[in-house]
């Protein structure tokens, strides 16, 4: 029998899931008319605020007027009396409810919200009694735009509570609080920063930051602080679980680069004992290195790799050989010759299925990806090769980033059958696929991808016939699929400026086909709804028949009787 306590705690959790879908405007209401519900959904009022403004006010009398007025495009005092204890006591009941913050000083121009002046903060840091303006903060986004000077300011939103903390500023910004993090929020488990023209200065304020967090398990750093120098600190880092490093530009090539920094991390003599996600930029001979030493941590679960150069079957498959034996409980695998090397060379790479092989004996993945500028030559039958071997995959790519000219392109419409057949509840597919060349496989017309939000990707696919394209595909994709497509160029074409003009032609029929397959996607869903209710009636009549049959027999029995 279930006790009062557990019964109570049981009805609060059911009240708290309510109100998480509740408007902003709804909650405001139920906290004014309701006495029991007051507190709970002030709670959820206040948990995760994207404005200063609407909380701060609190600082002012509730019935009174405002103790802030816009003044220069910033919010400022109305009088020259400051902050007092008064102040505060109305203040921290409604700052103790706030665990998420967004403070983005990037969105005031484009939506004319205040910027808080700088007296505001100056006060707030003077006569705040619990040192952090969110004292039960959890999270915290801060994007800091304007003078550098202003990066002093973070330590406001920090606290011994705070779990979470993204960063985007600029490097003379950074330099006022990078060093204090650790003494504010000592407690931190996650850093997300974004520090534009870093310096030599941020990698050892950074540095100082990682040593200075002992419970810190999720880094995501931009490429140019990803240094060997900060990849060495982490990897001695005892609790640190998921490393991810991002690019700051559309094209990698024009990365910033920290003058004086060395960027060849030393994965080989990396000794993680916890880590449990790898996403990095590396060149094939030191990722090679390293999966051949005994130091790759058994917890390693998601490995993304963008290489720094493209490569030859025979390398690659040896990689993957070392991979599969490595990390056999490898559940996410990405590998990416594209990000660093964009450019066409016109020709298809001799990359082929005996070069996947050893990837088959990775049971547990569910997200594979490969991408390359220049075509991979793979037939139906190989993928779904692939696809059979990996029984949990939800998330495939191939190649689907690459452009050549239509004999490059060798996978048929009939592969989506295949895939389909083998993971109908595959989430997404991206493949370079030639719809010019009759399908191995037609659709049986039934709905082949069974999951509600699927995406196809068909990157440069070579194109003719739009609407026949649609109309095989509105037999496979579920409604409302998605399809995509590349709309953009971002590489060159190394001596083939015809290539251009055929990208660009695919990209139009693409969008026409597109423009198709959307009535024709709804219109086969209509008709599958409709008969679904022809069937029902059908097997709501044929049972009623046989009651009546059922009910007709028995009369005879009695009657004959």
């Amino acid at each position: 029998m279930t006790s009062a306590p557990v019964k109570l705690w049981l009805m609060e959790d059911v009240w708290d899931q309510v109100l998480e879908c509740c408007l902003k405007g709804d909650l405001a209401r139920l906290a004014r008319v309701s006495r029991s519900m007051h507190s709970l959904a002030l709670d959820h009022l206040y948990r995760s605020i994207t404005t200063l403004e609407p909380v701060l006010q609190f600082l002012g009398p509730t019935d009174g007027p405002s103790i802030f007025r816009h003044s220069g495009g910033g919010l400022v005092f109305t009088t020259n009396q400051g902050l007092e204890a008064a102040n505060w006591d109305r203040f921290i009941p409604y700052a103790n409810r706030v665990r998420n913050l967004t403070y983005d000083e990037t969105q005031f121009a484009a939506n004319s919200r205040p910027r808080v002046h700088e007296s505001i903060f100056q006060e707030i840091g003077s006569t705040c009694p619990t040192r952090s303006l969110f004292p039960s903060l959890l999270s915290a986004n801060l994007l800091w735009r304007g003078a550098p000077s202003r990066g002093r300011f973070s330590i406001l939103f920090m606290s011994e509570k705070l779990q979470r903390l993204a960063i985007d500023c600029d490097a003379e910004c950074a330099r006022y609080f990078l060093r204090s993090i650790p003494k504010v929020s000592p407690n931190l488990e996650t850093i997300v920063l974004h520090c534009l023209k870093s310096t030599i200065s941020t990698e050892a304020d950074l540095v100082d930051l990682i040593r200075g967090l002992p419970l810190l398990k999720v880094i995501d750093l931009p490429f140019q602080l990803l240094s060997s120098r900060t990849f060495a600190i982490l990897s001695e880092h005892p609790q640190i679980q998921t490393i991810h490093q991002y690019s700051t530009q559309v094209n990698p090539e024009n990365e910033p680069l920290i003058e004086g920094a060395s960027y060849r991390l030393g994965l080989s003599a990396a000794r993680f004992t916890r880590l449990g996600s790898l996403n990095i930029s590396i060149d094939l001979a030191s990722l090679i290195d390293w999966l051949k030493s005994d130091l790759i941590p058994s917890s390693l679960i998601t490995l993304y790799v963008r290489l720094h150069t493209t490569t030859t079957h025979t390398p690659l498959r040896t990689c993957f050989d070392l991979i599969s034996n490595a990390l056999p409980d490898l559940v996410e695998l990405s590998f990416d010759f594209y990000f660093h090397h964009r450019t066409t060379s016109g020709h298809a790479t001799d990359i082929v299925e005996d070069t996947f092989d050893p990837l088959l004996r990775l049971k547990s993945l569910t997200i594979f990806v490969f991408d390359h500028p220049d075509p991979v030559l793979l037939a139906d039958t190989e993928v779904e090769k692939m696809v059979k071997a990996w029984s949990n995959l939800k998330h495939l790519s191939l190649g689907v980033s690459s452009l050549g000219i239509d004999n490059q392109c060798i996978l048929t419409l009939g592969v989506l059958i295949m895939v389909a057949e083998c993971r109908p509840d595959l989430r997404s597919l991206s493949l370079s696929i030639n719809t010019k060349l009759p399908p191995s496989k037609e659709p049986s017309g039934v709905e082949a991808f069974t999951y509600h939000s699927f995406k196809l990707n068909v990157g440069n696919s070579p194109i003719h016939d739009t609407k026949a394209v649609a109309s095989f595909l509105c037999q496979i994709l579920p409604h409302p699929g998605e399809l995509m497509f590349c709309k953009e160029l971002y590489g060159t074409v190394t001596g083939l400026e015809h290539m251009q003009r055929l990208f660009t032609l695919r990209r139009e029929r693409w969008e026409e086909s597109k423009a198709w397959l959307k009535p024709l996607t709804a219109a086969r869903a209509s008709e599958r709804e409709r008969m679904k209710q022809m069937l029902s009636s059908m097997a709501s009549e044929l049972a009623q028949a046989r009651r009546e049959l059922t009910r007709l027999g028995k009369l005879r029995e009695g009657t004959t009787w």
